[in-house]
């Protein structure tokens, strides 16, 4: 599902690991995600990228809505300025 926010590349391949998964209304989730480098490491951002006590992360939230059967990514995908 968040394979469609990875890159503008199209050959760009995500992947993730799913830490956390928060119903917050009905058919609608928060899913806490790490994502993660070709070589397996844990992807981190610093401070730029909405981190407010000035370290990186390596988590990060998405919601998620169930469209016709299928979960849908409605949050603004990730981004790296």
């Amino acid at each position: 599902m968040l394979k469609n926010y990875a890159s503008l590349k199209k050959e760009a391949t995500l992947k993730a690991n799913v830490l956390e998964v928060k119903k917050y209304s009905e058919g609608k989730y928060i899913l806490t995600v790490q994502f993660l480098n070709s070589d397996g490491s844990t992807l981190a951002e610093g401070p730029c990228c909405g981190v407010t006590d000035g370290g990186s992360t390596d988590k990060f939230e998405y919601k998620v809505k169930k469209i016709d059967g299928v979960f849908k990514v409605i949050t603004a995908p990730w981004h790296i300025p």
